[in-house]
């Protein structure tokens, strides 16, 4: 059975939305996220906006430079499982440990100064 091109479409839009979404959680830019990927600006904007979708074995790249499980990419905000709390909490087990005590005492010492909500 084949996806009718309505249903392709939607899935290359909410990939190209996700990718957005995510670059934007990681605090990446278009232009870091297309140096990472060896490609240009354009082809990164392009995946956003649902023109291209990016080929399989990219996915999974783009994911782990996102800090994300690649079927994350394919779900919908239904289907979503992770805050951006998660996202964050990944990220920062990712870091060396140094760096997660660093961050760890500038997150403190924000807090500090600007109170708990």
């Amino acid at each position: 059975m084949t996806k009718s091109s309505n249903e392709k479409e939607t899935l290359v839009h909410l990939i190209g939305a996700n990718i957005k979404k995510y670059r934007l959680v990681a605090g990446l830019t278009q232009q870091s996220l297309a140096q990472a990927l060896g490609t240009e600006v354009e082809t990164v904007s392009r995946y956003e906006r649902g023109l291209y979708a990016p080929p399989i074995e990219q996915i999974e790249y783009i994911a782990r430079l996102l800090g994300i499980s690649p079927w994350v990419l394919l779900a919908s905000k239904d289907e979503e499982p992770r805050s951006k709390r998660t996202l964050l909490l990944d990220q920062i087990d990712r870091l060396s440990n140094e760096d997660a005590t660093t961050l760890a005492r500038i997150i403190k010492t924000y807090v500090d100064a600007h109170g708990r909500k």
